[in-house]
């Protein structure tokens, strides 16, 4: 079911060293625009000292799972990992699962969150470390 707004929000962009990547946020935005029944649910699957693992799952209003994803983030790598972690993993799942779902305008499969993490990372981090992501 649609929401009552007539006008679709648009993508917003963000743009990192050239490249253009659709914010969680404005993928969020527009998911809930055409579902507003729907459901973003997100499970924390690790969580320690050093690294934390979210999972995410996009569902349409009946139920019908429409995307799914998850992400890693190591704890004090680039400067929002040093006090945001968790929170960087659950959105960058977010992000990963509505882009399964057909929610990233930009046709980028890094949230913008990532792709400025490992900006961050590789400007404040000597060359041989480097942040990992998995995605399953």
């Amino acid at each position: 079911m649609p929401s009552t707004q007539k006008t679709p929000p648009k993508p917003q962009f963000g743009d990192i060293q050239g490249k253009s990547y659709e914010f969680v946020a404005s993928r969020t935005k527009r998911f809930r625009h055409d579902h507003p029944a729907g459901c973003i649910k997100i499970d924390v699957l690790h969580r320690c000292d050093t690294w934390c693992v979210c999972s995410c799952e996009v569902s349409d209003g009946d139920g019908n799972l429409l995307g799914r994803d998850v992400a890693e983030e190591r704890r004090g790598e680039g400067f929002i990992n040093k006090s945001s972690a968790l929170e960087n993993a659950s959105t960058s799942a977010t992000g990963r699962a509505l882009d399964k779902a057909g929610y990233n305008a930009s046709g980028e499969v890094a949230s913008f969150e990532e792709v400025a993490m490992a900006i961050d990372a590789r400007q404040t981090s000597p060359a041989k470390k480097k942040t990992t992501k998995k995605t399953y």
